[in-house]
């Protein structure tokens, strides 16, 4: 993979993503100018399964062609039972955290929440691909982006569990907008967490 890297440029360094579960694909830095490539190494039948459809620069046989015509791309939306189920567990264990003061591990895991939940269903929302917080910047209505920046909190106690707040509201609103009714939602459990985040904001 790095011989064929090398003959693209000047290529600097590079390694696989594995860090990303993608293991046949070799991040690239080149200089002159200081350039960061992705090259994904695929076979023909790794063709299929795509979530977009590249332009095709070179395809000396038409084979790269005839698999393109002969399949359709198709991106992963999120299942909504799927984060039903679990978001209610993710704040509870956010509260753990806040709780025992590990304020460092709560910031990280609000990333993690951003990226799994709040970002693909604003995405969603706004008629965008469900891709994290890409391009969130640019892509989300203006009210819906200053909502996803009060989920920024600053370190300290207070701050961590008004964003958690504002998770949580969020969440809830982007439930109302997008779940059909044959989501079920797991009231009991949200009920009792909510109780617990009550206890936590109280006891100061």
């Amino acid at each position: 993979m790095l011989d064929y890297a090398k003959q693209a440029g000047s290529l600097l360094s590079g390694f696989t993503g594995e860090h990303v579960g993608e293991p046949r694909l070799l991040i690239c830095l080149y200089e002159n100018p200081l350039l960061h490539v992705d090259i994904k190494f695929l076979t023909l039948e790794e063709l299929v399964p795509r979530v977009e459809t590249p332009h095709i620069l070179f395809d000396k046989t038409g084979e790269i062609r005839k698999v393109f015509d002969n399949s359709e791309a198709v991106f992963p939306y999120p299942d909504y039972q799927w984060m039903e189920d679990r978001f209610w567990f993710w704040v509870h264990y956010a509260l753990l955290k806040i709780g025992r003061g590990e304020y460092f591990e709560a910031l990280d895991f609000f990333g993690f929440l951003r990226m799994v939940v709040l970002g693909p269903l604003l995405h969603i929302k706004n008629g965008k691909l469900p891709r994290g917080v890409r391009k969130v910047e640019s892509e989300l209505d203006n009210e819906d982006f200053i909502l996803l920046k009060k989920t920024i909190p600053a370190y300290d106690r207070e701050s961590l569990l008004y964003s958690l707040k504002n998770i949580i509201l969020i969440y809830q609103l982007l439930r109302s907008d997008l779940f059909t009714d044959t989501i079920k939602l797991q009231t009991a459990t949200e009920e009792h967490v909510l109780e617990y985040l009550s206890k936590i904001d109280n006891n100061k």
